[in-house]
């Protein structure tokens, strides 16, 4: 496969298997908690554009940093690591930049967000992984 189509390949597993966690996870988990530990600060609407454009970028990051589909020497232990790594960092930035700026914001928000993008990232960087690994 060409390196691009590989590149983009990467790109669209990880956004379909990230699309489907991050779903049940906001619904089932993200939503409930928001609703109970920081409802004041809630939109009544979701700035889908904003949103759609963290995911864009987010897994870009992702793909380059965890999945990297162009490094065929990488193991699968240190790209798993590496995604979770970079989730980590960026869903920590958010909240404990929220809760550093933010009056009213939750710690408990702010850690569950953190392991949240840790495991979703790590598990999306293995499921990739393993979709690209040559058969």
């Amino acid at each position: 496969m060409h390196p691009v189509a590989r590149w983009f390949t990467a790109y669209l597993v990880a956004a379909v298997v990230f699309g489907v966690l991050d779903a049940l996870w906001i619904t089932l988990v993200a939503l409930p908690t928001y609703e109970a530990e920081i409802p004041t600060l809630l939109g009544e609407t979701i700035n889908a554009p904003a949103g759609a454009a963290f995911y864009l970028l987010f897994l870009v990051g992702l793909v380059h940093f965890g999945v990297r589909p162009q490094d065929r020497d990488a193991g699968l232990g240190s790209r798993v690591r590496d995604g979770a790594l970079l989730g980590a960092v960026a869903y920590g930035t958010w909240g404990l930049t929220a809760l550093a700026v933010i009056g009213g914001f939750s710690t408990l928000v702010a850690v569950t967000d953190l392991l949240w993008g840790a495991a979703a990232s790590a598990v999306v960087t293995l499921v990739t992984a393993l979709v690209l690994r040559p058969r």
